[in-house]
C-alpha cells in the first residue's frame, strides 16, 4: 500500500513537472487559403501541396498555427493565437511579420478561439488573422479585442506602457479595443480605483486615413482632466452621459469641440487656432483657445507658446472683454523629469510658483 502511495506521488509530481505535450494536427487548404477542418490527414499522408498544422494544448485548445507551402519546402509562419493579434499600423513589407515599435501596440484577446473557427491566411504569408466564427452569439467578443496601458495619446492615436490588468491594481490605466479591421475602436480611462471615467469612441474612414470621435463621460469630471493645456477651467464641468464631439486637424489635434448633455443640447463649445513661426532664429507654435457658452457668447481665452518640441512654455489667459488677467511660464527639466509653473497676476507679480512631475507626450 505504501509503495502504491509513492508511485501514485511520483506520476503525480512527472505529470506536473513534464506537463503534456502539445499535440499536431494536419489539415489541407480548402477554397479562399481556408483550413479545411473535414480534411484531416496523418502526418505520413501529407503531399507536396500546402497545408497547416495545427497544434493543440493539452485541453484541446489551439495554440499554434503553421503554414507549410509543402512537406519538403515549408514555410513556418509562426503564429499564436488567442494571445495576440495584429499591431495597430501597417507592417514593413519586407518582413512576414510586425516589428514592435513606438507606433505599434499589440493587446491581449480574451476569448479562447476553438476548432469552429475559419482562419483565412492573406498572400499565403500571414500578415492579420480574420476570425469567421460560425457561433454567433459569441461573434461580438471574438471579433474585438483589448489591451490595457498607462499612457494614451488621443491626439496621435497611440498607446504606451502595455501591461496585464493585475499590474494596474491601484494604478489609472487605459483599456483600448480595436475593430474588426485592427483600428482603435474604443479607449475606456479608469481612475485608482478602477472605475469607469469616460470614454473615447472612434470612427475611421474604410480606408482607415481618416477618423472622427468623440468623448462620452460616466462620471462629474472636467474637460481639464483630458488637456489641461487647451481647456480651460472656465468652462469644463461635464456630467454623467455628456458628449464632447471633437472637429480635428490632419495632425489629430481638436479645432472645434462642443459639450452636448444627455438630451443632445449644446452647452458650451470651443475655438483653437494654431499657427506656427519658423525661420532661422526663432521656432515656436502659437495657440489660441476661445471659449463660448451655448448662444455663442465669449466667456474667456487664452494663448499657448509651444517650443520646438510641442510643448507649453508661455500661456497668457484673458477675460470675456480680452483684457489680460494673468500668465503662467513653464520651465522644464528634463534630467529630472520635472517640471516648474509660475503664475503672474496681470500687474506682473508673482502668485504661485510650483516644482510638479513632468510626464512627457507620448
Amino acid at each position: 500500500m505504501r509503495l502504491f502511495k509513492i508511485t501514485t506521488i511520483f506520476l503525480l509530481l512527472c505529470g506536473y513537472i513534464f506537463p503534456q505535450q502539445d499535440t499536431t494536427r494536419y489539415f489541407l487548404i480548402g477554397k479562399n487559403n481556408k483550413i479545411d477542418w473535414n480534411e484531416e490527414r496523418l502526418e505520413d499522408q501529407l503531399t507536396r501541396n500546402p497545408y497547416y498544422s495545427v497544434s493543440y494544448s493539452a485541453v484541446n485548445e489551439i495554440v499554434d498555427i503553421q503554414f507549410n507551402k509543402g512537406k519538403k519546402n515549408r514555410l513556418l509562419s509562426f503564429i499564436k493565437i488567442p494571445k495576440w493579434v495584429p499591431s495597430f499600423g501597417k507592417s514593413k513589407k519586407d518582413t512576414p511579420f510586425p516589428i514592435q515599435s513606438p507606433d505599434t501596440v499589440f493587446v491581449d484577446r480574451e476569448v479562447i478561439v476553438t476548432v469552429h473557427d475559419t482562419i483565412r491566411i492573406h498572400n499565403q504569408i500571414p500578415q492579420s488573422i480574420n476570425f469567421i466564427v460560425k457561433d454567433t452569439t459569441n461573434k461580438k467578443d471574438i471579433a474585438h479585442s483589448k489591451g490595457y496601458f498607462g499612457k494614451w495619446d488621443p491626439y496621435k492615436v497611440r498607446l504606451k506602457e502595455r501591461n496585464t490588468i493585475e499590474w494596474f491594481y491601484k494604478k489609472p490605466y487605459y483599456e483600448a479595443q480595436l475593430n474588426k479591421d485592427g483600428r482603435i475602436k474604443r479607449v475606456s480611462y479608469f481612475d485608482n480605483s478602477h472605475v469607469l471615467q469616460y470614454i473615447w469612441n472612434f470612427k475611421w474612414s474604410k480606408k482607415g486615413g481618416r477618423y472622427e470621435y468623440f468623448i462620452t463621460f460616466i462620471q462629474n469630471n472636467r474637460l481639464t482632466e483630458i488637456d489641461p493645456i487647451l481647456f480651460s477651467n472656465m468652462l469644463s464641468d461635464v456630467r454623467p452621459n455628456w458628449i464632447a464631439r471633437f472637429k480635428t486637424r490632419r495632425d489629430g489635434r481638436p479645432e472645434d469641440v462642443s459639450i452636448y448633455d444627455e438630451n443632445g443640447i449644446m452647452y458650451y463649445w470651443y475655438k483653437i487656432s494654431y499657427k506656427m513661426t519658423k525661420d532661422k532664429f526663432l521656432y515656436f507654435e502659437k495657440i489660441r483657445s476661445s471659449y463660448f457658452r451655448s448662444d455663442s457668447t465669449l466667456s474667456g481665452s487664452h494663448l499657448i507658446y509651444n517650443n520646438k518640441d510641442q510643448h507649453p512654455y508661455e500661456i497668457y489667459h484673458f477675460n470675456k472683454n480680452g483684457e489680460y488677467k494673468q500668465a503662467t511660464f513653464i520651465d522644464y527639466w528634463p534630467s529630472l523629469n520635472e517640471l516648474q509653473k509660475t503664475v503672474h497676476d496681470s500687474s506682473g507679480a508673482v502668485k504661485s510658483r510650483r516644482i510638479m512631475e513632468w510626464n512627457p507626450a507620448l
